[in-house]
């Protein structure tokens, strides 16, 4: 690695996070009910998913520390982080609470998914830097929203789930 590789330090806070959400998984799975006819229950197939991804999560952690122990100049680099560094962060950042965002508007069941579906088409163009001109919002507008109209037909009349549809 060189003095400005982060693969490392970018790994092992991807691993960390990556086994935060298997541990809140695996928690969400024991609020499911027992198993009444079928041997394995509910519950079963969420644990393990749950423990293959804490797994794999920690595996990478190790593999992280071992980057990070052999080249510790991205740590140093912590203290002194360049600007462009910093707005990649704030923007990582910043799509993360959009996500957080957006799940908590799907769980209002306010805003139709297709309407959901076009601001994550917009968002997701923003940060990842493409030109924001006219044609090109125009045209992430409209597939977003036959995204979103194509899931939420899906979901609504192949799989029965209960989305904020307007169909």
């Amino acid at each position: 690695m060189d003095d400005k590789s982060n693969d490392g330090l970018i790994s092992l806070i991807a691993a960390l996070g990556a086994a935060g959400i298997a541990a809140a998984f695996y928690a969400a799975a024991l609020t499911l009910p027992a198993p009444r006819f079928e041997p394995m229950g509910s519950a079963a197939v969420p644990k393990m998913i749950a423990g293959v991804i804490f797994l794999c999560a920690a595996f990478e952690v190790v593999r992280s520390l071992r980057l990070l122990m052999a080249d510790r100049a991205p740590l140093a680099a912590l203290r002194h982080p360049d600007p462009d560094t910093l707005r990649r962060t704030a923007a990582a950042v910043g799509y993360i609470l959009f996500f957080f965002a957006l799940i908590l508007v799907l769980q209002s069941a306010v805003v139709p998914f297709m309407i959901i579906a076009t601001v994550l088409f917009w968002v997701g163009a923003l940060v990842i830097g493409l030109p924001l001109t006219r044609p090109m919002l125009l045209g992430l507008g409209l597939g977003g929203l036959a995204f979103g109209v194509g899931l939420e037909l899906v979901f609504t009349r192949i799989f029965f789930v209960n989305i904020p549809a307007v169909f």
